[in-house]
């Protein structure tokens, strides 16, 4: 029975990279569950934080490839809508947090 589920879990997760999915996995056990009184939850989430897959990284830690290509995203959305060259000092201040803005 175990081989079978863990089949249709490795096939699930093919088909979700395929499909350009963001795909998270983790083992639960008594460190790493979903709550607990002490740390189980956070290991957990770290867990799956750590093990993010997506097609270009299907080995996990595709994190930082995730938010590289949100912050790209919104970089090329300001300088196609606001029509800014990428590098301009109005380019640089339209991505720059308002909290950084002189």
């Amino acid at each position: 029975m175990a081989l079978v589920k863990s089949f249709l879990l490795q096939l699930l997760r093919t088909y979700a990279l395929e499909s350009k999915f963001v795909v998270a996995d983790a083992d639960f056990s008594p460190e790493r569950r979903l709550f607990g009184s002490g740390d189980e939850a956070l290991a957990t989430y770290r867990e799956l934080t750590r093990n993010l897959s997506t097609q270009t990284k299907p080995d996990g830690n595709a994190l930082p490839t995730i938010i590289e290509k949100w912050i790209s995203g919104i970089q090329a959305k300001i300088a196609v809508e606001q029509q800014y060259a990428p590098g301009t000092v109005e380019f640089v201040q339209a991505v720059s947090p308002k909290s950084s803005r002189p």
